[in-house]
């Protein structure tokens, strides 16, 4: 994320949507956009946002990502981390992330190549709710369908995240490792870089 991030060359404005926890934020600020915005649908989140960061210039609003109040062209950034793939209308997200990306704005979001948790309901249901996996030609397809070109994509995690959770620092460390050796086709989640036509 921050090799992409380090590439968008307009500051005026950036949203991050869904914000979540705002476990996010603390590295944005230091990108210095001109307006930091953070929203998601979940009032208990925008509250525990809002006091963890209440000393920041961060605007913050409670949106429903698939129809925000924002205005058209709103933002030359929009950073939407962990949530394309808990969605099964992306084609509806995407519509709307067109919308309220200015012409030449950037697009960082992330997608699951495979998880266990799309290989069987039990798996889903005990890890925590339905997943939607992408393949690389999906991707593009929905970037052509909504006036995105990609210009980047990284591949990372050799295990789906939750695993990463659970492990102690040696093995981590040896996990990290292994990634710069293991095929991007094997890993587990893609970061994508895109950016809205004119």
């Amino acid at each position: 994320m921050t090799d992409f991030l380090e590439r968008v060359n307009n500051r005026h404005s950036l949203l991050d949507i869904p914000t979540g926890t705002g476990r996010m934020l603390v590295h944005l600020l230091g990108f210095k956009f001109d307006r930091l915005s953070a929203a998601d649908f979940s009032d208990a989140m925008l509250s525990l946002c809002q006091t963890k960061y209440r000393d920041e210039n961060i605007h913050f609003t409670k949106q429903d990502i698939y129809h925000t109040s924002f205005d058209d062209k709103a933002f030359s950034c929009l950073l939407s981390s962990r949530f394309l793939f808990h969605s099964d209308e992306q084609n509806r997200v995407f519509k709307e992330y067109s919308r309220i990306i200015s012409p030449g704005g950037f697009l960082i979001a992330d997608t699951l190549s495979w998880s266990p948790r799309t290989w069987t309901r039990v798996f889903s249901t005990r890890l925590g709710g339905q997943l939607y996996t992408n393949s690389e030609q999906s991707v593009v397809q929905l970037a052509r369908n909504h006036d995105f070109s990609i210009l980047g994509v990284k591949s990372l995690l050799i295990l789906p995240s939750f695993f990463y959770n659970f492990m102690p620092q040696p093995m981590l460390n040896f996990f990290i490792w292994l990634e710069h050796y293991w095929p991007d086709r094997w890993m587990t989640k893609r970061m994508w870089l895109f950016q809205k036509n004119n």
